[in-house]
């Protein structure tokens, strides 16, 4: 999987991260549950930060750490194809909780 391959997931994974959030803030009420299917279900909740982190720079600081750190690993030859795309999955997921704590800081994300 090229760097670009790995960009490409990863500004999918926030798009579809940020608009499945957008639409559970408005379909699902604050501590409200609903089933999915058997044995899932989806609640709402507000995470508090990442271990009480809540500095917006402190949050920046940690994202960039976490993709230098893994892109470096990537460059250098570390894993697979499965490992590349599991990184850049992960990285997604990172990437749209930080668009949280940006803009909404006192609410988690």
């Amino acid at each position: 999987m090229p760097l670009a391959w790995v960009a490409l997931t990863v500004v999918s994974v926030v798009c579809i991260d940020q608009a499945s959030k957008a639409v559970l803030l408005r379909q699902l009420s604050l501590n409200r549950s609903v089933r999915l299917s058997r044995g899932v279900r989806l609640r709402h909740v507000v995470n508090a930060g990442w271990s009480g982190i809540r500095s917006p720079t402190a949050s920046l600081l940690l994202w960039g750490v976490a993709v230098s750190s893994s892109l470096l690993v990537l460059e250098l030859g570390g894993g697979g194809e499965g490992a590349r795309a599991g990184v850049a999955v992960a990285l997604g997921g990172a990437t749209g909780n930080l668009v949280d704590r940006l803009t909404h800081p006192c609410s988690g994300g």
